[in-house]
């Protein structure tokens, strides 16, 4: 603002002094009813200087006035972005409880559905460089968990319990290849061991018969032939069957039913004997 009025200071005084002339003008022309032919010409020269500062003060104004209502804009649009995020942030939370009430009611169902003793855990711990051989859940030796317990979801079984602490457990998943469960084809009743295979997307069942009939589609359940698993638990589903080398052994690939890699609640199986009804 200093640089424009020293830029433009021989014009502004001109302005100013023509302006006071012309209201000099103005005033005394009103006890006269004519006026000079001279203070007529200086109106007439005069004019479009009145005109172009009544013009600037008028953009000034509408500029102040645009300046003022982009600020408020501006505040105004950081509002409604803060509330944007806000609202999304709520939404996904509300998802997230929707899934997870839905998995719960599962778990509910299901542990409603069946006579076992069984305490529910989440799953607090799992490691990149065995994701789909362990886990850790939040559950221990003061919940009454212990080695060897079976442990599933409400889709089926995922493994059983390797070691413990007062407060937590180690979970090893069947697609540990230590695992090894007795299992068994619910259709052809034909038996066998579930363990897992490193790098691959299913279970492998090894039949104790090399004629097994099991196909493609045939669910696989726990056969209860040993001490830790109980009988009819939900293994997966056959994808393939093939003969082994020299055809001395039969195998089945098995897609999982529950879902290794979004295991987030499990069920631990206190008692593998029913419990008993009042």
């Amino acid at each position: 603002m200093k640089e424009f009025i020293s830029r433009n200071r021989s014009f502004i005084l001109a302005s100013v002094v023509v302006l006071i002339l012309v209201s000099l003008m103005s005033f005394t022309a009103r006890e006269r009813e004519r006026i000079s032919a001279l203070e007529r010409a200086l109106a007439e020269v005069t004019l479009p200087l009145v005109k172009g500062f009544s013009q600037f003060g008028t953009g000034v104004g509408n500029w102040a006035v645009a300046i003022a209502e982009s600020g408020h804009l501006r505040a105004e649009n950081e509002q409604l972005r803060d509330q944007l995020g806000r609202v999304t942030a709520l939404e996904i939370q509300l998802r997230e409880l929707t899934t997870e009430n839905e998995r719960l009611r599962a778990m509910l169902d299901f542990k409603a559905s069946t006579s076992y003793d069984m305490v529910a855990a989440r799953v607090v711990g799992r490691s990149p460089d065995n994701w789909y051989q362990t886990v850790t859940i939040d559950k221990g030796e003061a919940d009454g968990v212990a080695r060897n317990m079976p442990v599933l979801t409400s889709r089926g079984l995922i493994g059983r319990i390797s070691k413990t602490t007062a407060h937590s457990a180690t979970v090893m998943l069947l697609f540990d290849p230590d695992s090894g469960v007795g299992a068994m084809v619910q259709r052809t009743r034909e038996a066998g061991l579930v363990d897992g295979q490193l790098g691959s997307p299913y279970l492998r069942m090894q039949f104790f018969s090399r004629d097994a009939q099991a196909a493609p589609g045939d669910m696989v359940i726990t056969s209860g032939l040993g001490s830790l698993f109980p009988a009819g638990i939900v293994i997966g589903e056959v994808v393939k069957v093939e003969q082994g080398q020299y055809g001395l052994v039969r195998y089945a690939d098995i897609k999982p039913a529950p879902d290794y890699g979004k295991l987030a609640e499990v069920l631990v199986l206190k008692s593998t004997a029913p419990t008993p009804t009042k």
